[in-house]
């Protein structure tokens, strides 16, 4: 699906009504200028963190938070993208990032539906879901153990998610802003240090991914294909290594 015409990234004058908006000369476009605008007795107003990604600095010291600026139908439309003392520059420019991929799709920024990020169920809750589902066909409790580490699903005695497995990065985001570059985060550290669990953790990622698009959670390509993210992840050494010959003088020696 392509965008609509009327459906855009704001343009140059857009950008100018919004520095207009902001009356600002400071920015969020460092970490350090972020944790600087946190701080009690700032102007209140937008502090651009670039490409369309603003802090709102409220009247009230408690009220810091990330938005995202787009054209939707002819309007000037802002995406909210969650408390700034929740939420890091880093995974804020991902959120932002994750709205300009569904934009271009043609799809209103937020969630498949146009309803506001993080109403959307988490990558975790859909991983249980899908875990769940699979169990059934399981034989033994080994692809169980397996399938919630990978996903970091496993629990403790009292129920409560351990923090252990590998997709800790991604558990608790809402499953329809899980981007390309999300999985390649949580895959590009154990791609070729743990070639076979990565491999099977993609194709578990998908597995989680394709049912949100299953269950109406999120539409699209799925950002966990192969196809996807072979030119983003370095190539995996497949080939067979063969032990040497042993020396025909020694064999009956070594029999």
């Amino acid at each position: 699906m392509s965008r609509p015409s009327d459906a855009k990234l704001i343009g140059k004058r857009d950008s100018q009504r919004v520095r207009v908006m902001a009356k600002n000369k400071a920015n969020a476009k460092t970490a350090k200028a972020v944790e600087a605008l946190m701080k009690p007795g700032t102007k209140p107003g937008r502090y651009s963190a670039g490409s369309n990604l603003y802090l709102l600095v409220g009247k009230a010291d408690g009220q810091r938070s990330w938005t995202w600026v787009y054209r939707w139908h002819g309007k000037l439309t802002a995406c909210g993208l969650g408390s700034a003392f929740e939420v890091a520059l880093g995974d804020a420019r991902k959120a932002a990032n994750a709205c300009r991929a569904q934009l271009d799709a043609g799809i209103k920024p937020g969630s498949p539906e146009g309803t506001e990020p993080g109403k959307a169920p988490t990558f975790g809750e859909i991983a249980d879901q899908v875990i769940a589902a699979k169990a059934k066909g399981w034989k033994g409790d080994g692809s169980h153990k397996r399938w919630v580490y990978a996903l970091s699903r496993r629990r403790d005695d009292d129920g409560k998610i351990d923090g252990s497995g590998f997709c800790q990065k991604l558990v608790n985001r809402p499953v329809n802003m899980v981007t390309t570059q999300d999985v390649v985060d949580v895959l590009a550290p154990i791609w070729l240090t743990k070639r076979k669990s990565a491999s099977l953790l993609r194709v578990q990622i998908e597995a989680v991914l394709g049912a949100a698009t299953a269950l109406n959670h999120r539409q699209g390509d799925n950002p966990a294909t192969l196809a996807r993210l072979k030119d983003l992840l370095p190539t995996q050494d497949t080939s067979v290594k063969h032990h040497a010959a042993h020396p025909y003088q020694t064999a009956p020696a070594f029999v």
